[in-house]
């Protein structure tokens, strides 16, 4: 009996590979992934149908399926709902299905049962607080609707950002409806409404307390030193800033917070020390030196010292030398420090990056005329007297 064992193997090996190549062009392996990707057409939806078949436990292809379902003139539609529905029952921790049924659920008028979905994406990632205020708020939601957003975590920056949209009166609801009132938090946020109501005693008396639940927490001083501010009492405000510094020297907020308030003043050496503070507090943070930079050529024009001015603003351009706002600054400091070339050559690159523009073009032609005015002086013939011989 001739021996059968290569034919066999040759037999087993065939098979093998036919059932790599089906299984390589089945729907379950196709590479869904890649050609989902964006930009999306009219061929994607057929697609997206075909992975959430091949992998009907997959969260990913269900929510890609309901997202390309076309929405009908109401707005929405049953099968897309169903979809979205359905991807929430394979991951009801995943986020996206219950943001896009929020979306949906808003515009078939549908509101509560929107905020409802609203509140459980906010349950999974607090971090969308700002954006969904800010999309229903453009869509048209009350303030109460948007109130309804709060929970114990979120309390105190939800009354903020209603407080940034000018609702005093929920941003103050919100914060009274739970929140820990011994808190420095709570008193910071309080302060802050009272100051939008223009209720400096209010407010004075906020930052006071979250100082005391705080003592060393720099927000309290920044917010003490507001209310001063606001008094117009500038010397009180420059003390708290100076008390908080001793806390926290390396503070940004408060360096920056005191130079500021000192540039309106006339007392030079607290200014320059004020701004070597700002300096060492943006190195040690590895914030961008640019704002010092820009502060301190601000104080060397003010006193006059162009040179160093320009020196400041030169820095500023080297870090960003395709802004043309910062290019008119140089070219401005330039001019007034008599360092015609490199105003020239500044003046230009802003006309490089916005053509046309008016100062810049005004500034070049006066440049000219000068320096013709003087070539055609220096070109006139001496005259002598009798007290010159």
């Amino acid at each position: 009996m001739p021996n059968r064992s290569p034919v066999i193997f040759a037999g087993v090996a065939c098979l093998a590979a036919l059932a790599g190549i089906v299984l390589l062009r089945a729907p379950s392996t196709r590479d869904f992934d890649g050609l989902l990707q964006p930009p999306l057409t009219s061929a994607s939806r057929a697609l997206a149908r075909a992975a959430s078949l091949a992998h009907p436990t997959d969260y990913a292809y269900a929510l890609a399926e309901a997202r390309l379902e076309p929405r009908g003139p109401s707005g929405t539609s049953a099968t897309r709902l169903r979809l979205l529905n359905r991807a929430i029952i394979l991951c009801p921790q995943c986020s996206g299905a219950h943001i896009e049924a929020a979306h949906d659920l808003w515009r078939l008028g549908r509101r509560q049962q929107a905020l409802l979905e609203w509140r459980t994406v906010l349950a999974l990632q607090p971090t969308q607080l700002s954006s969904a205020v800010d999309e229903l708020a453009r869509a048209g939601a009350k303030p109460a609707e948007l109130m309804s957003l709060a929970d114990e975590h979120s309390r105190h920056d939800l009354s903020r950002l209603l407080l940034a949209r000018g609702m005093i009166d929920a941003a103050r609801q919100v914060l009274d409806g739970g929140a820990d009132q011994s808190s420095a938090e709570f008193h910071l946020v309080l302060a802050q409404i009272a100051l939008e109501a223009k209720d400096l005693p209010a407010a004075r008396a906020a930052s006071k307390q979250a100082l005391a639940a705080a003592p060393r927490d720099p927000r309290g001083f920044l917010m003490a030193a507001e209310v001063e501010s606001r008094a117009n009492d500038r010397d009180k405000a420059i003390q708290i800033l100076t008390d908080g510094l001793r806390f926290e020297p390396m503070n940004v907020e408060l360096n920056r917070k005191l130079l500021g308030l000192l540039m309106q003043t006339e007392k030079w050496r607290a200014i320059d020390g004020a701004l070597a503070d700002l300096r060492r507090a943006l190195s040690q943070s590895g914030a961008s030196m640019t704002e010092a930079n820009l502060a301190a050529a601000s104080i060397f024009e003010h006193r006059g010292q162009f040179q160093r001015a320009l020196a400041e603003y030169q820095a500023v351009v080297a870090s960003d030398p395709e802004n043309p706002g910062l290019l008119l600054y140089l070219a401005r400091a330039a001019e007034q420090a008599g360092s015609v070339t490199v105003a020239i050559d500044a003046y230009n690159a802003v006309l490089r990056l916005a053509p046309g523009q008016a100062e810049a073009l005004a500034a070049l032609a006066r440049i000219q005329h000068d320096k013709k005015a003087l070539e055609v002086l220096g070109a006139l013939p001496s005259h002598t007297t009798a007290e010159d011989k």
